[in-house]
């Protein structure tokens, strides 16, 4: 072969080669990520949220063209919208009308950050950033109007200082800044009348947070009694204003009111229960203490001696006091912890601690309390009648002891008891008990009132005038009884729907029906069918007896004999039907009718406790029995005198 030829098919076989050589080019839609593509036939795990859009539920897609299809993705930061419900206030280049002089900087360019927030670097300064910048007065990082800066000037009346600033107003410009009361001569309608003082001129102080003073004269309360503007007293209740016990309380100090227009009588001891008795009365003091006054014969007034006192005397030994009650020559009083003591007349064992004492009128007393035998530490009440004693426990049962030659001990005997017996055939279930001179009383827990003792005159209230030497049942009166009261020779009770019922002796009106008549079962007291809180039937020797009872308005009212005043209705006519007493407001709380110790019967007294702790008494007082200090009858009440 020539050359020629072998160069010839070389050259046709390196074109040949040439001409069969395979071409590769990118191509969208091939499903594989060329450069350039943003996806290729899916977004290769891309979401809406991967790529900064808000909505993370929204739908990403690719295009023919393999670029994302953000339609379906919504808004995101970077958008050039501003989407104000994801919180931005501009983006890129939207600044959404801001500037830096609408919020607040004096000049300079605004800009939005990468999080769609102004930027506010390019601002030249800010009020209310705690700066004071350019033509700024103050900055105290607050847009508060009264606080000294608003919008960066200073406000009327005050100066700033600091960074931020600390405005304080100016004291001495006559404005009224803050915490200013007065600036200089404005006073802001301040006077020293105003102030609290009666005369004199009133200046500002020199840190206007106060006032000056110096100028003004005189003060209730300055110690210093004035009275040229009235002043009855000042701090201190001056000599000749009425003391504690002046005025019905037991004593303590008396005080001025807070205007110093008179006296204050808020811390005086004041009483919390009283009993009128034979011719004696007895009353408990709100601190437990226990005063006796009145005739002494018998040493009933527990104070260690047989003298007569027309004031309030402390009894011996006795405090921590709950209840006492006045008999006819004796007395019995209860303590805290429920013990129970006697002292005075024991002729017929009526103090029950089966002893002898000294000697009273040839007849055995005690000048002063001796402790009851057998009761133990349960006593809730006690009585004390003309020659014997009862008392309730607290489980219910009625006890009683002394005299019994009328069967007043109720133990179906008549054999006198000088310490405590149980009274036959109540049990327990007793709710209440009351004393008479010769007979007792009681309510039961089925609202039953049951009697027992003499009963001459149908005091017992069972139909018949014939003793009882165990309780017997008053009758008619449904189970409704309330409370019952013993008297001398009567009876009297009030019902659950407070109409008041009495029974026995009505020689004089005291069973308060507006006749003479002997009751021997309850009658309706004329004018009390309703409304009666509380009863007291009195008891003397004889048929002179009174009737007291308390309304639930406060008010007294009584009747029967009244030959001494005892009613206080302000004269000595008797009334057979319940007759208002005279003084006593409707203040009254409690109300307790006496008795006399012998003839004449018609001698009696009165005593009422008021809800201001006062003790008012009034009646026959010959022996000091009122408690006022003198010997003189009180036909209207009158307040006890305690300790002056």
């Amino acid at each position: 072969m020539s050359r020629k030829s072998i160069v010839s098919m070389f050259a046709f076989t390196l074109c040949l080669s040439a001409c069969t050589k395979t071409t590769t080019t990118d191509s969208c839609g091939d499903g594989f990520m060329d450069p350039g593509e943003e996806c290729d036939s899916s977004t290769g795990g891309a979401t809406c949220q991967s790529l900064g859009y808000y909505d993370a539920q929204g739908t990403l897609s690719c295009t023919d063209k393999c670029l994302f299809d953000t339609i379906g993705c919504g808004a995101r930061c970077g958008d050039n919208v501003v989407d104000t419900a994801h919180g931005e206030l501009c983006d890129g280049t939207n600044l959404n009308g801001g500037s830096c002089q609408a919020l607040g900087s004096t000049g300079g360019v605004l800009a939005c950050d990468e999080h769609c927030q102004y930027d506010l670097s390019g601002c030249t300064s800010f009020c209310g950033n705690g700066v004071v910048e350019s033509d700024e007065v103050c900055d105290d990082g607050n847009d508060l109007i009264g606080d000294g800066c608003l919008q960066c000037q200073l406000e009327e009346g005050w100066t700033c200082a600091g960074q931020p600033s600390v405005c304080t107003p100016v004291c001495g410009d006559g404005l009224l800044r803050d915490d200013e009361v007065c600036d200089g001569g404005t006073l802001d309608g301040n006077t020293c009348e105003t102030r609290g003082f009666y005369e004199g001129t009133l200046a500002c102080g020199v840190d206007c947070v106060s006032f000056d003073e110096s100028g003004c004269a005189g003060f209730c309360g300055d110690g210093t009694q004035d009275g040229d503007f009235g002043e009855v007293c000042d701090t201190v209740a001056p000599a000749g204003l009425p003391s504690c016990g002046s005025v019905g309380h037991c004593g303590g100090e008396v005080g001025c009111l807070a205007d110093c227009s008179g006296a204050d009588h808020g811390a005086c001891v004041s009483w919390s229960q009283v009993s009128a008795g034979g011719q004696h009365t007895c009353a408990v003091a709100e601190d437990g203490g226990l005063w006796c006054w009145g005739q002494n014969l018998y040493g009933q007034l527990g104070d260690g001696t047989v003298t007569l006192r027309n004031v309030p005397t402390r009894v011996s030994g006795m405090s921590s006091v709950v209840q006492v009650s006045a008999g006819k020559y004796h007395t019995c009083a209860i303590k805290t912890d429920g013990s129970a003591w006697c002292w005075g007349f024991n002729q017929h064992g009526q103090l029950g601690d089966n002893a002898t004492h000294q000697t009273c009128s040839a007849n055995d007393c005690s000048l002063s309390p001796v402790p009851v035998s057998g009761l133990g530490s349960g006593v809730s009440s006690i009585g004390a009648g003309r020659d014997h004693s009862c008392a309730l426990k607290t489980d219910g049962g009625a006890w009683c002891w002394g005299s019994n030659g009328q069967n007043q001990v109720g133990d179906g005997t008549t054999i006198n008891r000088p310490t405590p017996v149980v009274v036959s055939g109540l049990g327990a279930g007793v709710v209440q008990l009351s004393v008479g001179l010769r007979h007792n009383c009681v309510v039961k827990t089925d609202g039953s009132a049951r009697c027992w003792g003499q009963n001459h005159d149908g005091r017992l209230g069972n139909g018949t005038t014939t003793n009882s030497s165990v309780p017997a049942l008053v009758t008619g009166m449904d189970q409704q009884v309330a409370s019952v009261s013993a008297g001398g020779h009567h009876s009297c009770l009030v019902k659950t729907n407070g109409s008041a019922w009495c029974w026995g002796a009505n020689l004089v009106g005291q069973v308060g029906d507006g006749t003479f008549e002997q009751r021997l079962t309850p009658t309706a007291v004329s004018g009390l069918s309703s409304g009666a809180a509380q009863i007291s039937a009195g008891g003397t020797e004889g048929n002179y007896e009174i009737t007291c009872a308390l309304k639930t308005d406060g008010s007294a009212w009584c009747w029967g004999e009244n030959m001494y005043g005892q009613l206080g209705i302000g004269g000595t006519g008797d009334a057979s039907t319940p007759s208002p007493v005279v003084g006593l407001g409707s203040g009254v709380l409690a109300i307790s009718a006496g008795g006399s110790t012998y003839v004449p019967d018609q001698v009696a007294h009165t005593c009422a406790l008021k809800t201001d702790g006062t003790a008012w008494c009034w009646g026959y007082n010959s022996y000091g029995n009122v408690g006022d200090g003198t010997v003189d009858h009180r036909y209207t009440p009158v307040a006890v005198q305690g300790q002056m």
